[in-house]
């Protein structure tokens, strides 16, 4: 069952890398912005041509400046900017590698925001590593097998068969 998961886990991964690399590409031309709006709270994610944002906001629903624009999901198609554009109205909070938070009340509306903004470059290699743990891992396993005492094909265990040529599960020979 554990391998299951890590074999779902590993091709989740190695899709969203794909995706990322396909929104990195296009967001060079255009950028797509997705926001999910409801009476008291706001989530999106959008691309600038450097990285992917994620936001959330949220407010008194008496005073939702969502309401006016319709409530529900929302795709839209821009030019693309740099990141510190799209949120101009606030200063970032934390900027460390790249990684920039924003976060603060809208200037003349009555609700908070907090963004985070992924460069790029440290979205994909966060989504390679567990695939490419998994691939050195799946390299190395035939040496790891025989320092410990099993077949290098099959993995079956060896220890306290006499010395023979071959191993008597698979038939690889020994090494």
């Amino acid at each position: 069952m554990l391998r299951v998961i890590s074999n779902l886990l590993t091709a989740f991964s190695v899709l969203l890398f794909i995706a990322a690399v396909a929104l990195w590409v296009r967001g060079q031309f255009a950028a797509d912005v997705v926001f999910l709006r409801r009476q008291s709270f706001l989530v999106g994610v959008t691309e600038s041509r450097s990285g992917v944002a994620v936001l959330y906001g949220h407010c008194d629903p008496a005073s939702s400046p969502w309401a006016a624009k319709g409530l529900g999901l929302e795709w839209e198609v821009e030019r693309p900017q740099p990141v510190s554009r799209l949120f101009q109205w606030t200063k970032p909070q934390i900027n460390f590698a790249g990684v920039v938070v924003y976060g603060g009340d809208e200037v003349g509306v009555a609700m908070y925001v907090l963004v985070v903004h992924l460069p790029f470059w440290l979205l994909l290699i966060l989504l390679a590593v567990l695939p490419g743990v998994r691939l050195v891992r799946r390299w190395t396993a035939p040496t790891r097998r025989r320092r410990n005492g099993f077949c290098a094909a099959c993995g079956y265990d060896l220890a306290g068969l006499p010395t023979a040529r071959e191993c008597p599960e698979c038939g690889a020979a020994r090494g």
